[in-house]
């Protein structure tokens, strides 16, 4: 399985600091994307655990099929922010979702750039004008 690409100059254990982190997932076939955060503490069976995170794929259906049939050494895992906070985490997966375009951002063959079908559940592309 694909390792996540941790910032420059944060090690593994540093990441028990933060509330969660901002990702870019890139399928290295087509060059779709999706961006979105993860919880780093979780409850599984009512035990804190803290390694969930090095499997997670995201929450995208399509995202996670496309894993499943092409396998994960094909999907490139980055993580975009550290965030000490959850709200904080919010803030950063939305700024980068507008900032990269998510809803309307189209590769070179017209097909669309990212997984993402919304931002926040409110902002979609059937709702809002390109």
């Amino acid at each position: 399985m694909t390792d996540w690409i941790i910032p420059p100059g944060v090690s593994e254990a540093d990441l028990t600091k933060f509330a969660g982190f901002t990702y870019l997932i890139t399928n290295l076939i087509t060059g779709r994307a999706y961006v979105g955060q993860k919880v780093l503490k979780e409850k599984k069976h009512g035990k804190v655990r803290h390694d969930l995170w090095r499997r997670y794929f995201g929450s995208c259906t399509e995202l996670k099929d496309d894993v499943a049939a092409l396998g994960p050494d094909n999907f490139r895992r980055e993580i975009l922010t550290l965030c000490k906070t959850r709200p904080l985490m919010n803030y950063e997966e939305t700024r980068e979702m507008f900032a990269r375009n998510v809803l309307y951002a189209r590769l070179p063959d017209g097909s669309r750039a990212f997984y993402n079908g919304h931002i926040m559940n409110r902002f979609r592309p059937s709702k809002v004008a390109a």
